[in-house]
């Protein structure tokens, strides 16, 4: 059982010992042109999942920012008759399918469950994965937060008469601008992107600048409108965005529940009443469908696995039996909810009644159970009281999502991954919308409690009024422990939290199996699938990550994408369940890292300099099956192709390539690198074609 106490300013979160998950936690799937989108710091990652994408180098990060900004960049830029041609050069479906594109409005929230204030929402996370849309005002707000949550100081900008807001970031002893909205960045002759200071003296000449970005202010009117904001030279720094950022998209999977992420709307009405979203033919947004229905039988897992709390309550051969107890469930969704219907069956006198805001005096603030009430909350508590038998539970849970941030398949072969994120991750702490002026300092006495000794941890959240957002994401537990404490030492009573819970009841930290179902348009009309199941052993195996190919064949170009479905099945037995590996499993593989790496060698090629094609040997040696990419590069760092992806047990392999590109284009002649990665390790070798 969890417990909760808020007193004098204290919150205290205790995690007892004893409790473990049978849970997939936070199950991240990518593609190999992919953002990681996950969170803030998951995104300096994307390297490992891109190959083509730069490595993050936080001491000189301008590499980095620049592909960020060319891939997030306003999706109307990406349209036939403006940089180049993709998503069929069809702007409206760039719009749809892209990161982010221009809007007349922004997001806004008010959960209704807090009775708080509307507030926008300047949290990049949120921004990527649930809305995606907004003008200068909110885009600028994002980027200073993403900056800040990387550990840059950023600052924003009001150019000409308040007709745009832009926001540069400081690295390498310097300032500089990027503009995820209007579209662009600009350098001198050797890559150093300029600032504000140089952009606002050189207006009429911007365009004229030695290196520009791939989108540089290409759409529409974008490039006179900037050149003549740049050079009004009226310009003044604005106020750092009242709300932080920090959130991310970590959720579990329990025994018996599907989380489906579409990428068109269910349904055209489900749409938040404060999201404020565009209409437009396709609809830029999509919904999530969370459906959780555990087997509630003597014998089986999912009821373990899946309370939250109970009292006075007993599971046999018919259900769930209470006698003046109850049973409490956790609700959670990555994605604002815009509807929730919980079906209870059973027999005798049953009450259902939400809770908000673990973080509050836990047990004292149950409602009536009221959909309405729970729309735009991320999660909630569901409590089924009284006397009787619950014979059944069905909780189907819609959010609102953005497309663009979803695993995007294109016609064709698509490398994937499938990536377990850490336990400890699963903890998620955000503010709930208080109606009243909260400090700063609440998000400064944030600590982990071990053994005494302070430990800083990150929290997600947002604070009306706070003299600075709060700005920063959680740190790892270093064994994941469930008998820690976490403490949040507030100034004022604003800064309720709410938490999100995974203990359950059972004695191991049990992985289960997950089914991963693609489902993509074709052309011509219709849908098809792919399926793919990862056992528990698979993922164990392979320290969490899991490399697989997709084979979209002829998903339509301009809008390839229908859905993607996570499940864990339900119906498990405890005699099965025991059988399973365990999280520590995980670790354990992700720790041995000798016997993970050793022997990973790329041997010489053949021939070498080779003319059409030539065969590259490599070697995969440590402990057992593990996922393995092989890669060609150019001079530059980029990807010119993939020969293998996948997972390979120890042993000697050979590959072949024809010199021709991911689009079976002839490459020039030159040298070239073979690059042999693991999740964690590498090996690379010269190549060099001459024809």
């Amino acid at each position: 059982m969890k417990s909760t106490i808020l007193m004098a300013g204290i919150l205290a979160i205790a995690f007892f010992a004893g409790q473990a998950d049978a849970r997939i936690r936070n199950p991240w799937i990518l593609v190999d042109h992919d953002l990681n989108t996950w969170s803030a710091g998951k995104s300096t990652t994307t390297h490992d999942n891109c190959p083509s994408f730069p490595v993050y180098n936080p001491a000189d990060p301008s590499a980095f920012f620049k592909a960020l900004h060319d891939s997030v960049c306003a999706g109307e830029h990406r349209c036939d008759i403006y940089v180049y041609s993709d998503w069929g050069g069809i702007c409206t479906y760039a719009r749809k399918n892209d990161y982010i594109f221009h809007g007349p409005t922004t997001y806004q929230e008010f959960p209704k469950g807090q009775r708080g204030r509307l507030m926008d929402i300047f949290d990049p996370m949120k921004y990527f994965n649930v809305f995606g849309y907004g003008y200068c005002g909110p885009v600028a707000g994002n980027m200073y937060n993403y900056y800040t949550l990387l550990g840059y100081q950023a600052q924003r900008w009001q150019l000409s008469n308040s007709a745009h807001l832009v926001c540069e970031v400081n690295y390498n002893d310097g300032w500089h601008y990027f503009d995820w909205d209007e579209g662009g960045w600009a350098a001198d002759a050797s890559g150093n992107v300029y600032g504000l200071a140089y952009a606002t003296t050189h207006g009429s000449t911007w365009d004229q600048s030695p290196i520009k970005s791939a989108y540089f202010w290409s759409y529409g009117s974008d490039l006179a409108f900037i050149k003549g904001a740049l050079a009004s030279g009226n310009c003044s720094i604005t106020p750092a965005p009242a709300n932080g950022g920090g959130a991310d998209m970590s959720f579990c999977l329990r025994i018996g529940e599907k989380m489906e992420r579409f990428y068109e709307p269910l349904n055209a009405s489900y749409t938040h009443p404060h999201a404020n979203t565009p209409f437009f033919t396709p609809a830029v947004f999509g919904n999530s469908r969370l459906t959780y229905a555990p087997t509630l039988r003597s014998g089986y897992a999912d009821y373990l696995d899946g309370i939250y709390d109970e009292s006075n309550a007993t599971l046999e051969s018919d259900g769930v039996h209470l006698t003046n107890g109850y049973v409490i469930w956790a609700v959670r969704s990555p994605y604002p909810i815009y509807s929730t219907n919980a079906t209870v069956t059973g027999t005798g006198t049953l009450l259902k009644e939400v809770h908000f805001n673990a973080g509050n005096n836990l047990y004292s603030k149950w409602e009536l159970y009221d959909t309405l009430t729970i729309q735009e909350n991320y999660d909630y508590l569901l409590r089924v009281s009284g006397t009787g038998v619950i014979s059944g539970l069905n909780i189907v849970t819609i959010g609102q999502l953005r497309p663009g941030a979803l695993p995007t398949l294109r016609p064709g072969n698509n490398n994937v991954r499938f990536n377990l994120y850490d336990n400890d991750e699963t903890l998620t702490m955000t503010y709930v919308w208080p109606s009243h002026k909260a400090s700063s300092a609440d998000a400064v006495a944030a600590s982990l409690l071990d053994n005494g000794k302070a430990i800083p941890v990150s929290v997600s959240g947002y604070c009306i009024g706070a003299d600075r957002p709060i700005s920063f994401e959680r740190q790892k537990v270093a064994d994941g422990s469930f008998s820690r404490k976490i403490a949040m030492a507030a100034e004022h009573d604003a800064s309720f939290l709410y938490t999100h819970y995974h203990t359950c009841h059972l004695t191991q930290d049990y992985l289960n199996d997950l089914i991963v179902k693609h489902v993509f348009n074709i052309s011509g009309g219709g849908r098809d699938s792919v399926t793919r199941t990862f056992t528990a052993e698979d993922i164990a195996g392979n320290a969490g990550v899991i490399d697989y190919t997709v084979n979209a064949g002829s998903a339509l170009v301009q809008d390839p994408n229908y859905a993607i479905t996570m499940e864990v099945a339900g119906g498990v037995l405890l005699t099965d369940l025991q059988n399973h590996p365990t999280y520590s499993d995980v670790s354990a593989e992700k720790g041995n890292t000798s016997a993970l790496t050793a022997g990973l060698v790329i041997g010489p090629n053949e021939p070498n300099p080779f003319g059409r094609s030539t065969t590259i040997n490599f070697t995969i040696g440590g402990l057992g099956a593990k996922p393995v990419t092989a890669a060609v590069y150019n001079a530059k760092g980029e990807l010119i192709r993939v020969l293998e992806r996948g997972a390979f047990s120890p042993g000697a392999y050979r590959t072949i390539w024809d010199g021709v590109n991911s689009r079976g284009i002839a490459v020039p002649c030159g040298v070239y690198y073979v690059r042999l990665s693991t999740p964690i390790q590498s090996a690379t070798r010269k190549i060099v074609m001459l024809r």
